[in-house]
């Protein structure tokens, strides 16, 4: 919409529906961090029909408000002929939430859109995909903030179907989009995390938050969960809310502790007293202090073991990268080998169906349907599994369905596992 859509007094000009005789009241809707006011004509019955906010707000046996428009409804109906001469009657929305990072007045014909297009819907209007006359329609950018005005005004419902659209006809471009292999900015997925938390869409749910974990977050504290938690001034994809943040950021720590135990775990065994050497011969404590030396070198070369001094109580610095780069990384271990009779004597062998079969299933993603329906049993910070977990064989504990998603939750979360118990 450009300015030619409102009048001097900043009413909206048949910005909400094409049948002028359906609106009966004015929303007048400010938002002071962008200077920003404008008054929308809207249908009051279809504003109560689709909107729980406004159902609400315009209730006359609830607010003084919903009283105020009924009488004033009333008193346009009893001036027959003169009821074209009154101002129609005017409700006033003044705390929406924050939609843009840096607001300014910069920002107020971009507010201007969203809310036309919004309030459109809210009646009924047929809005089609791409947005006609929207800057960067394929933008998830002005799709998110749609969402957080359809949400503020608890009115999801009309973007249900819409989205399902999108989701639809763009399947091959999200599906390429955010392959794992695929660099996309941050604030994209989070975008599209937002919409599917707001609107319970289940597929964006499940692939933003896969992504993210897998990939990390520029907004993730490197040493407290307690730092992801204050939402002060940010816009919702910074700060997802219904406690997702917190619950991606734990899901990430429990994947990094569970590959990191696997270094733990046959650094362990090859200190141990148990001779972990195959060949059985003279020299195999050689063999396994040959192995451990080499083993925590290569671990320490590619920076996914850190040692530390117990004394000093240094907190060792979290990986921030890919997490399909650090498995990657650690199949690199070579076949170390103190001399030519001792083949297979070293943990690459042991190691590599371990990390094979987390690289094969790396789905820790949030299920939306087994969220809704049990958190508690779903949330791995709120409910961690515990107790001892042990690796059968290559990838048996894995598979593509909800159950999957307790199997995964049982090993990432558990406090003690043993990988080599085949």
């Amino acid at each position: 919409m450009g300015q030619s859509d409102y009048s001097k007094n900043g009413e909206a000009r048949n910005a909400t529906d094409e049948t002028p005789s359906a609106r009966d009241i004015l929303v007048c809707i400010q938002d002071e961090r962008l200077a920003f006011k404008k008054r929308y004509p809207c249908s009051r019955s279809l504003l109560r029909q689709n909107s729980k906010y406004f159902d609400r707000l315009l209730d006359p046996d609830k607010f003084e408000e919903g009283r105020r428009i009924e009488q004033e409804l009333h008193e346009r109906a009893a001036g027959n002929g003169l009821a074209h001469e009154k101002p129609l009657p005017t409700i006033t929305v003044s705390d929406l939430p924050l939609l843009f990072e840096r607001p300014s007045r910069a920002n107020e014909s971009d507010l201007a859109e969203i809310l036309t297009l919004f309030l459109r819907m809210l009646h009924g209007v047929q809005v089609s995909w791409p947005f006609s006359g929207i800057k960067e329609f394929r933008s998830l950018e002005f799709l998110a903030r749609l969402a957080i005005i359809a949400d503020f005004f608890s009115a999801p419902d009309i973007l249900h179907g819409f989205v399902r659209k999108v989701h639809n006809n763009e399947r091959a471009a999200y599906n390429g989009l955010f392959g794992m292999k695929n660099k996309v900015p941050e604030t994209v997925v989070r975008q599209q995390l937002l919409i599917g938390i707001l609107l319970s869409f289940s597929p964006w749910i499940w692939s933003g938050s896969n992504y993210l974990i897998c990939k990390g977050s520029g907004h993730w504290s490197q040493s407290s969960q307690e730092d992801t938690r204050s939402d002060d001034g940010q816009v919702a994809w910074n700060m997802l809310p219904n406690g997702i943040e917190e619950e991606l950021f734990a899901r990430r720590q429990y994947v990094l502790q569970t590959i990191s135990s696997i270094q733990s775990h046959f650094v362990g065994l090859y200190s141990s007293k148990l001779i972990q050497c195959k060949k059985g011969y003279a020299n195999s404590t050689e063999c396994d202090s040959f192995q451990l030396g080499e083993m925590i070198k290569f671990f320490t070369r590619k920076g996914s073991l850190q040692m530390r001094d117990m004394y000093m109580q240094q907190e060792a610095e979290i990986y921030n990268g890919d997490m399909r780069d650090l498995i990657a990384r650690l199949k690199e271990c070579p076949k170390y080998q103190i001399d030519s009779y001792h083949q297979h004597c070293g943990a690459r062998t042991r190691i590599l169906p371990i990390l094979e079969a987390l690289q094969n299933f790396p789905d820790y993603g949030i299920c939306m349907s087994c969220w809704q329906t049990d958190r508690t049993k779903e949330s791995w910070l709120d409910n961690p599994s515990g107790g001892y977990w042990t690796f059968l064989s290559r990838g048996s504990q894995f598979g593509p369905n909800c159950d999957h998603n307790g199997q995964s939750k049982r090993m990432y979360t558990a406090e003690t596992r043993n990988w080599t118990s085949f």
